[in-house]
């Protein structure tokens, strides 16, 4: 039995390669796609765009290696049942249990993989992806900025409008800035070109103002004739908290629901992966009646897709406050255990 298991193992390793890739291939595409159009417009310099992609692909793959080990296993079933080799296998005493048990120890390298990447990666990332993005407004390059147009910043915390360009100078500028719970409204009459400061655009302002909203409405904090200052409009800040970017060890202390919320997700990404390739494999049905191929496709597509839908909604409800930590996510889990062990009676029943 040694080489049907390693055979099946091969099987199901190729197409978790193939199909990750492809997954991360259009993923890649589309966050390429989003920045090259912010660096085309020019809220970003391009040089910051590919280490943004490649960092949102790494951050992407603890969702994409789940799903890529499920219809790898569901592929790779199908196919044995297609060249009937599944029934060759069957014939030799080789049921779905020892299926199992031939493909457990990938589906335990892919957890631990995915684990890895969820509870140490994901915070380093995320670091690095928030800093990275900081840098990048930062650097916001006036020379593609159109009149008319309002710009957003890369994380939300700025808009810029100006309301006319020539060949100089920005005129009738507008900016709404968020520092923490703080906003802020900045108006200047105009705004030149200013040499490079530590790697910044800077730029000379006429009748800056600045204005800080709250509750009470605006007030003028400051009215400056003329001055030059980074795009920033300010002082260049410590980064704030960022629940994603924090480490998991702060997390499993913390009694904050966004970080309980965080730290559950992390937490469940090995037991989820290691349940959906289980799952994949009582979907695809190595044994018992063969079903039809767009009845048993839309079967295990749907079954995925809820799964997932169930686990971001349970992220938000925790985040919000709606569920406590108890049950938190896991009972996302749990219904995914309770499913695997009605597909196992339902195989019992079908092969009786």
């Amino acid at each position: 039995m040694m080489i049907l298991d390693r055979y099946l193992r091969a099987s199901v390793l190729v197409r978790l390669v193939l199909v990750s890739l492809v997954f991360t291939g259009v993923f890649t595409a589309y966050s390429a796609a989003v920045f090259l159009s912010r660096a085309a417009a020019g809220l970003m310099k391009p040089e910051f765009v590919v280490e943004l992609v490649a960092l949102k692909a790494v951050i992407a793959l603890e969702v994409i290696l789940p799903i890529a080990l499920y219809v790898s296993v569901v592929l790779a079933v199908a196919k044995l049942r297609r060249s009937e080799e599944a029934t060759a296998m069957q014939a030799v005493g080789f049921g779905e249990r020892d299926l199992a048990l031939a493909l457990a120890p990938l589906f335990v390298l892919v957890a631990l993989g995915v684990g890895f990447l969820s509870l140490s990666v994901r915070p380093d990332t995320y670091t690095r992806l928030y800093e990275l993005r900081r840098e990048a407004e930062m650097a916001f390059d006036l020379a593609g900025v159109e009149a008319g147009r309002f710009y957003s910043g890369p994380d939300g915390q700025r808009v810029v409008f100006a309301g006319s360009l020539d060949a100089a100078a920005m005129k009738g500028v507008f900016v709404w800035n968020r520092e923490g719970d703080k906003d802020w409204v900045i108006r200047a009459d105009e705004l030149v070109r200013g040499p490079q400061l530590d790697g910044r655009s800077t730029v000379g302002a006429q009748n800056l103002r600045i204005y800080k909203l709250d509750a009470r409405g605006a007030s003028l904090e400051a009215h400056l004739g003329s001055g030059t200052t980074d795009v920033g409009f300010g002082v260049f800040r410590p980064m704030p908290y960022r629940r994603k970017a924090a480490g998991t060890k702060a997390l499993a202390r913390s009694e904050r629901a966004e970080d309980v919320a965080e730290f559950q997700w992390r937490a469940s990404r090995v037991l989820s992966t290691l349940m959906l390739a289980f799952l994949a494999l009582r979907v695809a049905g190595f044994t018992g009646r063969r079903r039809g191929a767009v009845s048993t496709g839309l079967v295990w597509i749907s079954v995925c897709i809820v799964y997932q839908l169930f686990s971001l909604a349970a992220r938000s409800w925790v985040k919000e406050g709606v569920v406590g930590s108890i049950p938190g996510l896991w009972w996302v889990d749990g219904l995914l255990l309770l499913l695997l062990l009605v597909v196992r009676e339902q195989r019992g029943r079908d092969r009786s």
